[in-house]
C-alpha cells in the first residue's frame, strides 16, 4: 500500500492575510480636516483700522473703492467700463466736446484717453466729427449704437445707486451729495491757488475704469 505524499502547501498565515507589496492592496484615506478648520485656516487675519475711521478722505475712498466695484458689475453684461461709460455719458450731455476738454473735465491723461477713444471708435460707439461752428475743430459725437447702449445702461447705473444708499432717506441722500460739492468746490478754489504742477495729476479710479 502506497503512502500518502506529505502536504508541501503553506498555510495561510491567518494573523497576515492581506498581501504585503510595499502598499496595501486598499490604499488608506486620507483624513480631511473638518471644515471649521479649514475655514480657520483660510481666513485672513483681521487688519485694524480703527485709527482711521475719523479720517474722511479714506472713508470716502473706501465708499468710491466699493461703488466702482458694485458698478463694474452691473455694467458687465453691457461690455463697458465706469470708465467708458462715463465717458460715453458725458459725450452724449455734451455733442460739442472735445478730446482734450473730456480729459480735462473727467481729470484723465490725454494718452489714456486717446486709447480709450481708439477703443470706442473702434467698436463702433464714438464718432470724431467737424465742429458746426469751428471746421477747424474736432469734436466727439456718439453713434446710434451707443446713444441705444447708453440709454440702456443708465437704468442699471440709476438701480445700482438706489440699492447702495437704500439706507438714506431723500433728504440723506441731497445732503450728502450737498456736502461732497462743496468739498470738491474747496478743492478746486485751493487748487487754482496752488502753483501749477508740470506732474499730471494721477486719478486712477477714472482712468483705470475697473477694479483691479
Amino acid at each position: 500500500m502506497e503512502k500518502p505524499l506529505p502536504n508541501t502547501t503553506k498555510a495561510p498565515n491567518l494573523k497576515n492575510p492581506m498581501p504585503q507589496s510595499g502598499l496595501s492592496s486598499f490604499p488608506r484615506q486620507a483624513s480631511r480636516p473638518s471644515s471649521r478648520r479649514e475655514a480657520r485656516a483660510l481666513k485672513s487675519p483681521a487688519v485694524d483700522l480703527s485709527f482711521l475711521q475719523a479720517s474722511l478722505g479714506f472713508n470716502v475712498r473706501l465708499l468710491d473703492v466699493r461703488l466702482m466695484k458694485m458698478f463694474a458689475a452691473s455694467l458687465t453684461k453691457f461690455e463697458v467700463t465706469p470708465a467708458e461709460a462715463t465717458v460715453l455719458h458725458v459725450i452724449m450731455a455734451n455733442p460739442d466736446v472735445s478730446h482734450g476738454e473730456l480729459a480735462e473735465t473727467l481729470f484723465i491723461q490725454l494718452p489714456n484717453m486717446t486709447k480709450m477713444l481708439k477703443r470706442l471708435e473702434a467698436e463702433g460707439l464714438v464718432d470724431r466729427l467737424a465742429s458746426a461752428t469751428d471746421r477747424r475743430r474736432v469734436v466727439l459725437s456718439l453713434t446710434p449704437k451707443a446713444r441705444r447702449l447708453v440709454l440702456r445702461y443708465r437704468n442699471a447705473a440709476s438701480a445700482h445707486e438706489k440699492m447702495a444708499f437704500a439706507s438714506f432717506s431723500a433728504a440723506d441722500r441731497k445732503t450728502l451729495i450737498r456736502l461732497v460739492r462743496r468739498a470738491l468746490t474747496s478743492l478746486d478754489a485751493r487748487k487754482d491757488k496752488a502753483p501749477h504742477s508740470t506732474t499730471p495729476i494721477q486719478h486712477s479710479r477714472i482712468e483705470r475704469g475697473k477694479i483691479r
